[in-house]
């Protein structure tokens, strides 16, 4: 049982590679789509997976899931819905970089109205200190 849970996981995960080239957002980088679909997949099923079976060993029930349909009924709640978190998570454009809008605003704000009143004392406050003295410190 475990073992077959764990090949059609590698398969998926195989074939996930083509999936998520075509699914992705056009905005998201293949690898990081990828990455992000597998890690996703990979430790919502696990959860599941875990939950699950701590679960039926703790009502002392995993011979359930030695009956075919039981075991079937297993496998697709353990990979279902983290498929579809997975995809959810895929086709979601990438967050704006942070470091990115900042900066503009920065830039464009020097550009209408010189050093922002904040930061211009900046400037008068750097002190130099000779090299003999940052030895002794």
């Amino acid at each position: 049982m475990y073992v077959t849970a764990l090949a059609l996981w590698a398969v998926f995960l195989a074939v996930a590679s083509l999936y998520t080239n075509r699914a992705r957002n056009p905005r998201t980088r293949p690898l990081a789509a990828y990455l992000i679909f597998a890690a996703t997949f990979t430790m919502s099923s696990f959860v599941i997976f875990v939950v699950i079976i701590a679960a039926l060993s703790a009502f002392g029930r995993l011979q359930a899931l030695t009956d075919p349909i039981s075991a079937a009924l297993f496998l697709v709640v353990v990979f279902v819905p983290p498929l579809l978190i997975a995809r959810w998570q895929l086709r979601k454009p990438p967050a704006p970089t942070r470091a990115a809008r900042p900066v503009a605003q920065a830039a464009s704000y020097r550009r209408r109205n010189g050093p922002h009143p904040e930061t211009a004392h900046v400037r008068s406050m750097i002190v130099l200190v000779p090299r003999s003295e940052t030895r002794a410190m």
